[in-house]
């Protein structure tokens, strides 16, 4: 019970100061806490002992940290890397597995060579020297280069290791085509990537083949990692998600470091010519195109040093002339391939692509369910929102009356029968959220159903159809949307299991229009779910798992339950920040504020650790590397 209600009361406090949260000093946070703290208890009458439980659970290490690095530069710490890589990386880089190693195959890596800075061709050459794994091969091809520098180095290290093999090109010809000649060069089992100017951490080596004999039958393993600025000091950092399919139609996040089993290669024929400068992206997506998704592994440690200099893709993809073309031609070539109907528009400002697919030949009915008790303002405003703004027409409205007893609401939604878009279903039960949606997919005569909140209103017109043309994709599960306060903030931007010990949301409180962290907030992606407020699935699938749990979460947390069971069926939960609805968030149904729904509230969490274990796990779809009770993809400070 007290685990619960410190659960309660912390996701309470972060409600209730959000300002406070995001934009103060550590020392007023503090107090902010404490004041709630009091002001709770006093009001509730909880025992004193809770507040000795929360502050008992508070990260006390965290606090101290912060005060000295924090308080003493005058910085908020959530983001200073610097300090960061000082506290939390260097005491995770003395963690070892301690695993053996059945496997310790030959890595090649492979770089191709032209006219870098020689220093820092060096100190690229010398990160793979000092790795701690030895049994590797460095296949260095140089594309003619016109530096004496350059040869004089590759001549020196060639002869000085014999585990480096170096091939001069009599003529320039372009990356691909000296990546292809380092590949052929390759005599290892798994074949890395190394840009002649960037640099790989000591262990990198060692925790790729980790993974691979953690994962004997995976075939594609990355990395996350960060950029070398012009000085050599480490920034950026880039922590990724495990394999997300729709983040990488957007652009090529698993960049570096990566690691293939070269039989993996073999297929695809190498580098093609043609897409320099994008020539990374071509050849991975071709490789994923015939693996499958347990095949490709995420290592969230930071193993690659990506430099940043003047014409090179690290500081923007419009610094190579033609990527942006050659881009899109090999994702709309990948599209082909799978034999998807759609294509990609570029986003001019954030430098990301964007799928678009199409609904050609499919005019499938879609089945709108609202539940609503009373709230007659809300449900007309919605109502009239779909009614005269959605572009997609082959739909129809299945609002659920659970017991309404406002006349002027009764009398409303009695009128909207004569409507024949327009359904009215009664529920005479007690409010039970997933019991009035179970009910209302039995009544639909749609092939797909989204789930809508009677608290929200369309913003953008092409809102459902961008829902289907997502939904019928092949392995699709959830589809769900990004909804916004009235003030232009984010409250939805997809869920993250684990944050409050169960779920919360993303991008929460952030600018509508803010791209978030890489892009993400603006970006179509996978998660591991998405809110019932704005859900689409097919109706098949929701039968399929059964529908939401009447028994077990009658308020919260089912749409979470739902998305999961999804997964559990190997669909996918995507999230579109195509699809915007302002959404006044339970505004008809009120706060957990009395001991009833508390108590129904904490049983819903039990459920919730019991069922999926989600006080433990790290959702694969964000990072360890990351804060989880902020939830906002500021660096994660406690080890």
């Amino acid at each position: 019970m007290l685990k619960h209600l410190i659960i309660f009361l912390l996701t309470k406090f972060e409600n209730q100061s959000t300002s406070a949260f995001m934009y103060t000093s550590l020392y007023v946070r503090y107090l902010y806490l404490i004041y709630f703290s009091f002001r709770y208890i006093v009001r509730h009458s909880l025992y004193l002992k809770v507040v000795f439980l929360i502050f008992t659970n508070l990260p006390w290490k965290l606090f101290v940290r912060w005060s000295i690095f924090g308080a003493k530069n005058n910085v908020l710490p959530y983001n200073n890397y610097e300090k960061w890589i000082e506290v939390i990386e260097v005491k995770k880089k003395t963690k070892t597995l301690n695993i053996p190693l059945k496997k310790t195959p030959l890595i090649s890596i492979i770089m191709p060579v032209y006219n870098p800075p020689v220093n820092f061709l060096k100190e690229a050459i010398l990160s793979v020297i000092q790795q701690s794994y030895e049994n590797w091969e460095l296949c260095i091809v140089d594309d003619n280069s016109t530096k004496e520098e350059v040869v004089q180095c590759l001549n020196h290290f060639s002869k000085k290791n014999d585990k480096i093999k170096v091939k001069f090109r009599s003529s320039n010809g372009n990356i691909s085509t000296a990546s292809n000649d380092a590949l052929e060069m390759a005599t290892g089992d798994y074949i890395a990537f190394l840009d002649h100017d960037d640099s790989l951490e000591p262990n990198a080596l060692a925790r790729m083949i980790e993974a691979v004999n953690l994962n004997p039958n995976a075939k594609l393993f990355y990395s996350d990692e960060d950029k070398l600025d012009e000085k050599g000091k480490r920034c950026q950092p880039h922590f990724k998600p495990d394999w997300n399919y729709e983040l990488f139609l957007g652009y090529n996040y698993l960049c570096h470091f990566v690691l293939v089993e070269k039989n993996a290669i073999k297929g695809t024929g190498g580098f093609r010519k043609g897409f320099e400068g994008a020539q990374d992206y071509d050849l991975l997506i071709r490789i994923i195109e015939n693996l499958a998704n347990e095949e490709i592994i995420h290592l969230p440690e930071i193993l690659y040093h990506w430099r940043i200099l003047p014409g090179s893709t690290s500081l923007n993809i419009g610094e190579k002339s033609n990527v942006i073309e050659r881009t899109e031609l090999l994702l709309n070539e990948h599209f082909i391939r799978k034999g998807i109907n759609g294509k990609f528009r570029f986003h001019p400002t954030l430098k990301i692509f964007q799928p678009s697919y199409s609904l050609e030949n499919c005019n499938s009915l879609v089945s709108i369910i609202i539940p609503t008790r009373n709230a007659k303002e809300l449900v007309h405003d919605c109502i009239t929102s779909i009614l005269e703004l959605t572009t997609y027409s082959n739909f129809e409205i299945v609002l659920v009356d659970n017991q309404s007893d406002e006349h002027e609401s009764i009398q409303y939604f009695e009128s909207l029968k004569s409507n024949p878009q327009i359904k009215v279903l009664n529920y005479n039960h007690p409010f039970n959220f997933s019991s009035i949606n179970n009910f209302a997919v039995k009544h639909c005569s749609g092939e797909y159903v989204v789930l809508l909140n009677n608290d929200t209103k369309v913003i953008s017109p092409n809102w459902l159809e961008t829902l289907l043309s997502i939904g019928i994709q092949k392995g699709i599960g959830a589809v769900g949307a990004k909804l916004i306060y009235a003030d232009q903030r984010v409250q939805h931007g997809g869920i993250l299991i684990g944050r409050g010990g169960v779920a919360g949301h993303l991008f929460q409180f952030l600018d509508r229009l803010s791209p978030g962290y890489f892009n993400r907030a603006q970006m179509l992606q996978t998660l591991s779910a998405v809110t019932a407020a704005c859900l689409l699935v097919s109706k098949d699938n929701y039968l399929r798992v059964s529908g939401m749990n009447e028994e077990n979460l009658s308020v919260a947390f089912n749409d979470v339950d739902f998305c999961l069971k999804l997964n559990t069926f190997g669909l996918r939960n995507v999230w579109s920040p195509d699809v915007l609805l302002f959404h006044f968030e339970s505004i008809s149904r009120g706060k957990e504020d009395n001991p009833i729904k508390q108590a129904r509230f904490n049983k819903e969490v039990d459920y919730m650790f019991k069922t999926w274990n989600t006080n433990h796990i790290v959702d694969k779809y964000y990072n360890p590397n990351l804060n989880l009770s902020r939830g906002d993809f500021s660096l994660n400070w406690i080890t």
